[in-house]
């Protein structure tokens, strides 16, 4: 299914004083980490439309016009077909009697005003073949795109209220809310992203969250906005999971037991049910506890002892935790003191995901 993005930063303004300073390299940096997902993605790497060819800015062309955005907007829709369709904007965004206008490079506040109307993009889109629209505005005012009439499999991500300003300084040359964004979006050393699943896929929704959560603590005035008619929300990008397809699919797997000598699986789940409790043993842990040398790798270990790293996976995904019948509440104790481990709420929906055979990815 095609995935054709388009992302406009807009650092010059043929206005004298209306100059930005951050919207292209915001842009070209979030253009390229959507271009694809983490290395380990059940869906592999490639993911929307490579940089090279979807980032509009003054950095490759001299004035970003109105025209030249109009025509980009329809040449990305078309290619997206039945598919999904992103728009990214980072520039001046102006209240107006027609709704928000996303002001191009050529835009005269003393007379012609020139850009796109946010109106005028639904409208596109909503006469387009595309299965699903990402709309990510990073100007002042733009929460009030979100007052707009949205069409089906529609969804806008607002930088700022209806009546605020967007801040532009924030770290590392970015906005204050593009360093969020792409924060949000696994742009961390490792790959992972706050706003992740436990497969790290991540959506507009949870970007959403994790954005206007942070953004309230910091109590800056800034307050995104999110909008949408959508059933299924669309996959944006996936991080680097806290688990695999492979360990979701274990949950109703039998745990390993010892017979002659040999570790082969049991005859029962390690979890009969979503609430179930499966029992601990000393044996689970590794050669030496958790003072083991380090040169011991997962070769080493039997599966039996494989089966503590997999509660770890678990653990850090925020899908099961421990009761280690009196000591620390950590996997550790309850390994020692023959506790239990239990699926959380979350664990508890992907066990029955994977018993109704509806775990799948998008």
């Amino acid at each position: 299914m095609p995935r054709e993005a388009l992302y406009v930063g807009i650092d010059y303004y043929q206005d004298p004083g209306r100059g930005l300073t951050r919207c292209e390299t915001d842009a070209r940096d979030i253009a390229r980490l959507l271009a694809q997902n983490h290395e380990a993605s059940p869906v592999g790497i490639q993911n929307w439309t490579p940089a090279s060819r979807a980032v509009l800015s003054s950095a490759h062309q001299a004035v970003v016009s109105e025209a030249a955005i109009n025509r980009e907007i329809t040449k990305a829709l078309r290619a997206a077909r039945a598919g999904d369709f992103l728009f990214f904007f980072a520039g001046h965004g102006v209240p107006t009697q027609n709704g928000l206008l996303l002001a191009s490079a050529d835009d005269n506040p003393a007379g012609e005003r020139k850009g796109v109307y946010v109106r005028d993009l639904l409208e596109k889109i909503e006469s387009s073949n595309v299965t699903s629209a990402t709309i990510i505005l990073d100007c002042c005012y733009a929460g009030l795109a979100t007052q707009e009439t949205l069409s089906a499999g529609v969804c806008i991500l607002a930088s700022t209220g209806p009546n605020d300003l967007a801040r532009e300084p924030g770290m590392a040359g970015h906005s204050a809310f593009a360093q969020l964004l792409l924060e949000g979006l696994g742009a961390a050393a490792d790959g992972s992203s706050p706003s992740a699943d436990p497969l790290g896929q991540i959506t507009a929704l949870s970007l959403f969250s994790f954005i206007s959560t942070t953004m309230d603590l910091r109590s800056d005035g800034q307050n995104p906005v999110f909008a949408g008619r959508v059933e299924r929300p669309t996959p944006l990008r996936w991080a680097k999971g806290a688990v695999s397809l492979d360990d979701l699919r274990r949950l109703v797997d039998p745990p390993f037991v010892l017979e002659d000598g040999r570790w082969v699986p049991g005859e029962s789940r390690m979890f009969p049910e979503s609430t179930a409790k499966f029992e601990l043993e000393p044996d689970h842990e590794a050669p030496d506890g958790r003072d083991r040398d380090k040169d011991v790798t997962l070769d080493d270990l039997n599966p039996k002892q494989l089966e503590m790293e997999y509660f770890k996976r678990l653990r850090n995904a925020g899908l099961a935790v421990f009761d280690s019948k009196g000591g620390l509440p950590d996997l550790y104790h309850a390994v020692k003191n023959r506790g239990v481990a239990k699926l959380t709420a979350s664990g508890q929906y992907f066990w029955r995901a994977v018993t109704e055979d509806r775990l799948k990815v998008f």
